[in-house]
């Protein structure tokens, strides 16, 4: 062939895979701080809500406020602007019986959640306006009694918002750690702060579910000392509820995984070591989501279709290896690979904010070049074979040997 012609060909081949690869990059995530936040607050120009204001600007959060003595209530009309950020809640302690949640604004903050938002509710007696309501289960809480003499906040281990801290009370704060909420967390909720060394009297918790993320501060911030540590779990706590920036077109990050024997590894140690060659199609899920078993089947499907093609790694969020084997032999078509992310990090690296969660990464550079849920077997499948037609006319490019 003359050299004219030969380069023809490579430009085709180079215009052909850029093209496809063009259409599996387009943006659908978008970045972290692009994400609004809304604060809900009475009275901002009150002594302690400063206190999250400026933990905001210190951590540099950008956010939207409502001012409920100025405005009103918020209502879901001006929720649903935030679908895809998050709103923080705040009850003040100067004005409780003004800047409680009535009835009304728990039933929008539910309807919020419902529809994939992620909310923190914080303040000190924030969950005696909804105590009974329909707010305790959907969180999957309850009350206790009230703390009176915390000196401390002590964080979790291996937390994604509380590893490593421990918080002091009063200080520069305002002087007021008294009648704070213990919680009793239920089912799948994590509590991720104690008011004693104990770890016997729950003060905050966060819940992952299928379509939201919350987290429950049974204290107001105003109670920690020291605005470095304000700033700090008023930002990992915001960073934990927007998951971080993941975009179609990324390089797919690595994150610590756990095999069902206990056996400590890495994501891409796996792909690598069982996909090779192949695409990876990373899933998180939950043995108890049912959204996740509406993607089983689909799933198997495609495993099936492709199988010479892809590999399936599914991650399930920590859950036990014990209830992950009886799942699987609960459901045998379940062929593919399952680890555990006990900490959640992975989560958090993919942005994932609810569950189930696909990502589709190209075997060559190890990219993610498609993000879905709980889509049709027809538009995962022609994802993949995009990806499958342009890792052969790469085969095939390559072996055309052009100097």
């Amino acid at each position: 062939m003359c050299k004219n012609g030969t380069l023809l060909i490579k430009s085709i081949f180079i215009i052909s895979i850029l093209f496809i690869t063009n259409i599996c990059s387009s943006p659908v995530y978008a970045q972290w701080a692009a994400k609004p936040v809304l604060i809900v607050l009475y009275d901002a120009a009150d002594f302690h809500s400063t206190f999250y204001t400026k933990a905001l600007a210190d951590a540099g959060v950008k956010y939207d406020l409502w001012d409920m003595k100025a405005s009103g209530t918020a209502t879901i009309a001006k929720f649903v602007e935030y679908r895809r950020g998050t709103i923080v809640r705040i009850v003040n302690d100067r004005y409780q019986k003004e800047s409680q949640l009535n009835l009304n604004e728990v039933s929008d903050v539910m309807d919020f959640m419902g529809e994939g938002g992620a909310v923190l509710l914080i303040g000190q007696n924030m969950g005696e306006e909804f105590y009974g309501s329909p707010m305790m289960s959907y969180l999957k809480i309850d009350i206790q009694n009230k703390n009176n003499a915390a000196g401390q906040l002590h964080g979790v281990n291996n937390d994604f918002i509380t590893n490593g801290l421990t918080l002091s009370t009063g200080g520069d704060g305002a002087q007021n750690f008294a009648s704070c909420d213990v919680l009793i967390p239920y089912d799948n909720v994590e509590p991720i702060l104690y008011y004693d060394a104990a770890k016997t009297m729950p003060a905050a918790m966060k819940l992952q579910t299928c379509s939201f993320r919350a987290c429950y501060y049974g204290f107001g911030l105003e109670n920690i000392n020291g605005a470095g540590n304000r700033s700090e779990l008023l930002y990992k706590t915001l960073d934990w509820l927007q998951g971080n920036t993941m975009m179609v077109g990324v390089e797919a990050p690595s994150f610590e995984i756990k095999m069902l024997d206990g056996t400590s590894t890495s994501f891409l140690n796996e792909a690598n070591l069982i996909a090779k060659d192949k695409i990876v199609v990373l899933e998180f899920f939950a043995t108890w989501c049912s959204y996740c078993s509406e993607l089983r089947p689909k799933l198997a499907k495609i495993y099936s279709k492709y199988k010479k093609d892809i590999e399936i790694i599914a991650v399930s969020y920590n859950e036990k290896p014990e209830k992950i084997k009886k799942y699987l032999e609960a459901y045998p078509e379940v062929s593919w690979n399952v680890y555990i992310d006990e900490t959640g990090r992975g989560m958090q690296k993919y942005g994932v904010k609810g569950i189930p969660a696909i990502f589709v990464i190209d075997p060559a550079e190890r990219r993610v070049r498609y993000i879905g849920a709980n889509d049709s077997v027809e538009t995962m499948s022609a994802e993949i074979e995009k990806l499958i037609k342009s890792k052969e006319q790469k085969v095939k490019f390559d072996k055309l040997n052009i100097k």
